[in-house]
C-alpha cells in the first residue's frame, strides 16, 4: 500500500450560503481546504446528509473526499483546537487510480493524558 503524509500549515473553509439548484455542487454544505507547504493537499467536501454519495479520489498528490455534514463540526473543531496535524493517506494501487483510498486527520504528535482539552 502507498502512503501519502502531509503536515497541515493551514485551512481554509467555505461555508455555500446559496447552493445552486442542479449539479453535484447542489447539496454542498461546506468545504474545507488543507494546506501543507503552501501546497492544497485535500479538498474536504461535506454535504446534506439527504444528498451524501461516499467519494474519494486522489488527483496530483490532493486528496478529494465527500463527507457528510455532520462530520463539519469534529472536523473544525480539530483543526481549530489541535496542533500539529497530520494528513495520512493510504492507497492502492497507482496513485491517481487507486482501487483503495484510506485517509486520516490526527495529531501528528503523542498527547499527555488529562491535558484538559
Amino acid at each position: 500500500m502507498g502512503q501519502l503524509k502531509y503536515d497541515i500549515d493551514y485551512y481554509e473553509i467555505s461555508v455555500e450560503l446559496a447552493n445552486s439548484d442542479e449539479g453535484t455542487r447542489s447539496n454542498l454544505y461546506a468545504m474545507i481546504t488543507l494546506f501543507s507547504d503552501g501546497k492544497n493537499v485535500a479538498e474536504l467536501s461535506f454535504f446534506r446528509d439527504d444528498s451524501y454519495t461516499a467519494k474519494k479520489y486522489i488527483s496530483g498528490h490532493q486528496l478529494n473526499v465527500n463527507l457528510r455534514s455532520d462530520k463539519y463540526a469534529d472536523t473544525v473543531d480539530l483543526l481549530r483546537n489541535e496542533k500539529p496535524i497530520r494528513l495520512v493517506v493510504w492507497y492502492e494501487g497507482e496513485l491517481e487510480q487507486a482501487r483503495r483510498i484510506e485517509a486520516r486527520l490526527a495529531t501528528a504528535e503523542l498527547e499527555p493524558v488529562g491535558e484538559g482539552e
